[in-house]
């Protein structure tokens, strides 16, 4: 299983379920992840059944089968197999990550956003690197659901010194895009343009990939067009 032979890999822990009964549930788990790497269904729904009659519902191996199924689009098994995992045990956070992601990936953003909620209440505050990835898609999914406002506080969540911060800053420029958009005055319209490219100004300064410079640049122009500040527009596209 280390080395990625899965094939013979499975062979084993399906000998092993035969057997060592104490190592049933741990190979159960390893039959998921092998099922979820070759994603084959026939096998995965030979160890969930096997699962199921054995009672081997560890965190351990629910969150595997959580992977397969979030994988899968499978999002409504997805609240059973949370309740397998302790609040306490290390994989809870993780599990409620991957159940947002997985309601992302399907659309389901009112459910997705319900446990992002729940992971960023239960993250630990030394967790930084979880913390940012919540924070990150959570502010995507607000502002999915229109929510420009607390997306981008959600955005600011996302420390200067983080590996994140160009992507969340360019992110937060086009909330700031959005919130124009939808803006109800000309006075707030203006007011988030300039937002918006005081965003990006910072995000010019900082960033290292020019890709992104490439396309903030692009969307400085354009903003620039919306202020009607043309000369500026030209120097910018230029």
């Amino acid at each position: 299983f280390q080395v990625g032979n899965y094939g013979l890999a499975r062979n084993y822990f399906e000998d092993v379920l035969k057997t060592i009964p104490e190592r049933r549930s741990e190979s159960l788990r390893r039959l998921v992840q092998i099922a979820d790497a070759l994603q084959d269904d026939d096998l995965f729904a030979f160890a969930t059944k096997e699962i199921k009659t054995a009672s081997a519902y560890t965190p351990e191996v629910a969150y595997a089968v959580m992977r397969f199924a979030a994988r899968t689009g499978q999002v409504e098994q997805i609240d059973g197999l949370i309740q397998g995992i302790p609040q306490e045990h290390p994989l809870y956070v993780r599990a409620l990550y991957m159940a947002a992601v997985a309601n992302v990936r399907v659309g389901n953003y009112r459910p997705a956003l319900k446990y992002f909620e729940q992971a960023e209440k239960a993250a630990a505050e030394t967790d930084r690197q979880m913390i940012e990835l919540i924070a990150l898609n959570k502010a995507r999914v607000l502002l999915e659901l229109g929510v420009v406002a607390e997306a981008v506080d959600t955005y600011q969540i996302i420390d200067r010194t983080s590996e994140r911060f160009d992507e969340a800053l360019f992110e937060v420029t086009w909330a700031y895009v959005e919130a124009a958009k939808q803006a109800p005055t000309p006075v707030v319209q203006r007011e988030n343009y300039e937002k918006a490219l005081n965003a990006i100004e910072i995000l010019l300064l900082a960033v290292n990939d020019q890709e992104v410079a490439s396309q903030a640049s692009l969307l400085m122009g354009n903003i620039y067009l919306q202020l009607g500040r043309f000369a500026d527009a030209t120097d910018t596209f230029n």
